[in-house]
Order: structure tokens, then C-alpha cells, then sequence
């Protein structure tokens, strides 16, 4: 089960929110969410299609254009905290491409790098201008001086159709201070973006609220691994750490293992088993009300729609 875990990715996120408004009347609120990875840090950039799953899913009629282009992305705790850690780093992101350079060009580099440290240690009162450097160069160059000299501005200046410039001048204080305060916003908001359904696990483990599911220890490890951390290795520290998140667990196919259930429901599928309920006459005076617009289609195995299902169970 922990390979299978460990190995694919979410694809749709479904929540339905029960509430009890009188006496046997409860109003649902169903969520279904297309969930698509963005790169995370630490994790696989792979994303495993299962030729079987992929079947299943289009016999389902999922929607694979709106999970590409419109699912949204997600961190778990460790991901978004390695993200978080490296807005006061100095050194460039992993992300940054390496550039190689050949034996004439480190040279003339080199130069250029050595005449803007006397530039610098000479106050750095007037522009340093770079000149006749190829595309290539010009980006080796904004890599180093953004390194070395994180007090300089960089302005790139176009001296005709095919010749660029880069002017180095010194920032005053207060202009160093408003580069860094606007580069921490932007990569504030690009965590902020990247979080996406993680800000509502998130939630969900302030509020604890009980959580139930058909069949739901598949689920749980799905949403531990991809919102929280790694899996553990043992069953035991996997309860354990997440009834530190979610208390009160409740699961349909436990509790239908009940004798008396069994008689009722000769199927565990859920819609089997949601069928036959509905017909008993112990639940008529049970009313369920949808209170939001629906998020999802009616068809079984849709993450939204299985969600509501579930909870009426």
C-alpha cells in the first residue's frame, strides 16, 4: 500500500461538508478539486500514468483537459517549509540555471568582474557600463554581480537592433531595502501559489473535524503524503500521526461489516450500498439538502461526488 502511495500522484480532491440545521435534516456542501503538481522541492518530478488507471479514469468520463489545466497545485508541510527557508538565503536557487563557459570566455569574464571589484572598492560613485557581451554572457553576468554584489542594480540598455549594455549603479539603503522587501513578496506569493489545496489541509487539521470515508486508509495516506510528509514505515506511527491531525475517523466499509448491516448491503460498492440504504424506511425522516452549487457531476467515482455519497452513508 505504501508504494502505491509513494508512487502516484492525487489527482481530484472531493470534500463535502455536512452540517445539522433541525432534527434529521443536514445540509451537504460538496467540493470536487482537480489537483495537477507543480515542481516541489525534494520531490519526484515524474508524474506515473497506470495504463489500467488511466481506463478507468476516461471510462468515468474525468475530465483530463480541466485536471491539466486547471488543477491546482500543492505542497505538503516539508516542501512548503523548505520553500519558506530559502527566502533569506543568499545563494541562487536551485532552480537557477548552470552556465558553462569556454576558456576565452571565463577569461573575458574574469576581467570584467576584477574591474567592477576595484569599481566597487573604489566607492562605486558612477556607472559601470559592460558593453558587447552576447545574450549568453549577459545572463552569466546578471548571475554573478546578483551573487557578489547583491547591493548593485542591474539595468540592461539596448544601443541599437543587435547591441546591449548592462549598467551597474549602486543602490542607496533605502532602495536596497525596497529590492529585498519587493523579492521576499514575490517569492511569498509564488509559495503562496504553489500552496493551493494545501492551505485547505491545513485548515481541516486546525479544525479537526471528524472525517469520514469509504474505504478510507488509501485516502488518508494519499492526503498525509501529499499535504502533510512522508509516509512512515510502520502502520502504528502512521495512526499515530494522523490522529494527531484527525481525531475521530470513521470508516463506511468498517461499519459495514456489521451482521446486521451485511443482511441489508450484499455489495460494499458505494453505490450499492447507498442505493439499498436509501430505500430503508428508517431513513425517511433523514433529509439531506445540498447547500452550494454543485462542484461536480453525478458519477460515481468523481472525488466530489463520492464525497457526498459518503457522508449521507
Amino acid at each position: 500500500m505504501i508504494s502505491v502511495a509513494n508512487r502516484f500522484q492525487m489527482i481530484q480532491l472531493g470534500l463535502c461538508f455536512y452540517t445539522s440545521e433541525t432534527a434529521g435534516t443536514y445540509i451537504a456542501h460538496p467540493f470536487n478539486i482537480y489537483l495537477f503538481p507543480e515542481d516541489r522541492p525534494g520531490a519526484e518530478s515524474d508524474i506515473a500514468l497506470d495504463l489500467d488507471g488511466i481506463k478507468f479514469h476516461k471510462d468515468q468520463k474525468l475530465d483530463f483537459n480541466k485536471w491539466i489545466y486547471e488543477g491546482v497545485p500543492y505542497l505538503n508541510n516539508k516542501q512548503e517549509g523548505i520553500l519558506r527557508a530559502r527566502i533569506n538565503e543568499e545563494q541562487p536557487q536551485e532552480d537557477q540555471e548552470v552556465l558553462n563557459l569556454t576558456a576565452e570566455e571565463t577569461k573575458r569574464t574574469n576581467t570584467t568582474l576584477n574591474g567592477i571589484k576595484t569599481w566597487w572598492q573604489s566607492g562605486a560613485k558612477e556607472k559601470f557600463v559592460i558593453q558587447n557581451f552576447n545574450p549568453y554572457l549577459r545572463k552569466y553576468m546578471y548571475q554573478k554581480i546578483g551573487k557578489l554584489y547583491p547591493a548593485l542594480n542591474i539595468e540592461c540598455k539596448s544601443n541599437g537592433k543587435y547591441s546591449k549594455s548592462l549598467i551597474l549603479t549602486m543602490l542607496t539603503a533605502e532602495s536596497q531595502k525596497c529590492l529585498k522587501d519587493a523579492k521576499i513578496k514575490k517569492q511569498l506569493d509564488v509559495i503562496q501559489r504553489k500552496s493551493g489545496a494545501h492551505k485547505i489541509f491545513k485548515l481541516l487539521s486546525e479544525l479537526r473535524p471528524v472525517i469520514v470515508g469509504h474505504g478510507v486508509l488509501y485516502d488518508l495516506m494519499f492526503l498525509y503524503r501529499s499535504f502533510s510528509d512522508e509516509l512512515p514505515s510502520t502502520l502504528s506511527e502512521f495512526k499515530e500521526k494522523l490522529h494527531d491531525l484527525f481525531p475521530i475517523i470513521y470508516d463506511t466499509m468498517i461499519i459495514l461489516a456489521d451482521e446486521q448491516v451485511k443482511k441489508l448491503c450484499p455489495s460494499l460498492k458505494l453505490e450499492c450500498v447507498y442505493n439499498t440504504l436509501s430505500k430503508e424506511t428508517k431513513m425517511e425522516n433523514t433529509k439531506i439538502v445540498l447547500g452550494n452549487a454543485k462542484t461536480y457531476t453525478e458519477h460515481y467515482h468523481e472525488a466530489g461526488y463520492d464525497s457526498y455519497i459518503t457522508g449521507s452513508l
